[in-house]
C-alpha cells in the first residue's frame, strides 16, 4: 500500500527487513509492515498544580510549555519516531508522558520557584529527560504565582482597610451627632428649669385663698 505524509508529517515504519524504524514522507508499505503517521508539529502543554513554597505557604503553578521534536536532527527525529512506532493511537500516550516529565521537574523546583530560576534551572533538568525523546523545549510562558498571589493579598488587605475605615467613619459620625444632641439638650435644662419655677410660680398665686369682706 502507497502511504504518503502530510505536510508536517512522518512515516514511522517498522517490521519486514526493517531493523528499528524507518523514516520517510512516502513510502511503499508491505505486508509484513507497520506504518504509523506522526505530526512534527510543537504542542502546547498547560499545567496547573498546586505546590509548597519554602516557607510552607502554598501556591498554584501555571505554565505553557511549547515542546516538539529536533526537526534538524535525524537520530532526534528517529528517538521521536520511535514514542509512536509501538503504538496505533499515536499522540496521547506522548502526551502523557512529557506532561509526567514537566511536572515532576516543577514540583522539584517548586519550592523556590520564580520566573528566573524556572527559566534556568526548570528548563535544564526537563531538557535533560527530553533529549531521550528527541524532544526539544521550544518556548515557555509561566505565571509567577506567588507574586501574584501576593498582589491579591494585598488588594484584597487594602479592600479590608478602607471598608474598616469607612465603618470608622461613620461611627464617628454617629458618636458627634449624639455628642451633639445631648449637647444640645444640656444647654436648654437652665431654661426648661427657669420656665419650670415660673410656671410653678403662677400656679401658687392662683391658689392663694380669696379673703371675703366682712360686712
Amino acid at each position: 500500500m502507497w502511504r504518503v505524509a502530510g505536510p508536517s508529517e512522518y512515516l514511522a515504519i517498522t517490521g519486514g527487513s526493517i531493523k528499528d524504524v524507518k523514516l520517510a514522507k512516502k513510502a511503499w508499505i508491505w505486508p509484513t509492515q507497520k506504518c504509523v503517521e506522526f505530526c512534527i508539529s510543537p504542542v502546547n502543554y498547560a499545567i496547573e498544580m498546586q505546590a509548597m513554597s519554602a516557607d510552607k505557604v502554598p501556591f498554584f503553578i501555571h505554565a505553557v510549555f511549547t515542546i516538539g521534536p529536533r526537526i534538524t536532527d535525524h537520530e532526534s527525529l528517529l528517538l521521536y519516531a520511535k514514542l509512536f512506532a509501538s503504538h496505533v493511537k499515536s499522540s496521547c500516550h506522548v502526551k502523557e508522558l512529557v506532561q509526567r516529565l514537566i511536572k515532576g521537574q516543577t514540583c522539584v523546583i517548586a519550592p523556590s520557584m520564580t520566573t528566573e530560576y524556572i527559566s534556568n534551572e526548570v528548563l535544564k533538568k526537563l531538557q535533560l529527560e527530553l533529549n531521550q525523546f528527541g524532544l526539544v523545549i521550544y518556548n515557555v510562558n509561566l505565571v509567577d504565582a506567588k507574586a501574584k498571589m501576593k498582589m491579591v493579598e494585598t488588594k484584597v488587605t487594602g479592600t479590608e482597610k478602607i471598608i474598616k475605615n469607612q465603618k470608622q467613619t461613620e461611627l464617628a459620625k454617629a458618636n458627634a451627632h449624639v455628642a451633639y444632641v445631648r449637647d444640645d439638650q444640656l444647654e436648654d435644662l437652665p431654661r426648661v428649669a427657669n420656665q419650670r419655677k415660673s410656671s410653678e410660680g403662677l400656679v401658687s398665686k392662683d391658689r392663694h385663698p380669696v379673703e371675703l369682706e366682712s360686712d
